[in-house]
């Protein structure tokens, strides 16, 4: 058992310990290949931003990189539905729910955090052809069958549209 245990050891030594890959964070790049880095990396296609993480920072969701014109909430479905983004296909990306977009859940004390949104905001900025996020209102997949659930996420406004209004949307990714 001895010998066992001092041959395993010699080869982490010889061969290197096991290396994790760091837990993703908000306003990590999310690259093609469903890999985060905190940087752009050469040679690496983005084709996300991380909006938020579950806790331990394994998986969560990404945001797309283009900002779309206003449509209605059919309209945008079946645009994210579609989008096809480096690696992602159509179909893995989605029209966000209420709590993908607007993640109250996972805000400590249900305080909009208005830096986490500049840092994602400054992440896109820095990612040739993407678009920041606007004040503005957005749609999000929550709806009754006559009307849907928009979000501003700088201010935690929440309020209900018609489906068949034109607003600003962002289609999302779990990762």
């Amino acid at each position: 058992m001895t010998n066992k245990i001092c041959t395993i050891f010699s080869l982490l030594l010889l061969f290197g310990f096991p290396q994790t890959s760091a837990a993703a964070d908000s306003g990590d790049i999310f690259f093609s290949n469903h890999t985060t880095e905190k940087e752009i990396i050469s040679g690496k296609t983005p084709t996300g931003v991380v909006l938020w993480t579950h806790e331990d920072g394994n998986g969560g969701i990404a945001i797309s990189l283009d900002q779309p014109p206003m449509k209605s909430f059919k309209k945008a479905t079946n645009y994210c539905k579609s989008l096809r983004q480096g690696n992602r296909y159509a179909g893995e990306w989605h029209l966000p729910t209420l709590l993908e977009f607007f993640p109250i859940d996972k805000m400590q004390g249900h305080i909009i955090d208005g830096r986490r949104l500049e840092h994602i905001n400054d992440r896109l900025k820095n990612i040739r052809g993407a678009q920041r996020l606007k004040n503005e209102y957005y749609l999000t997949s929550t709806n009754n069958g006559s009307s849907a659930v928009a979000v501003n996420p700088f201010t935690g406004d929440i309020k209900e549209v018609p489906l068949k209004k034109r607003l600003y949307f962002r289609c999302v990714t779990g990762f």
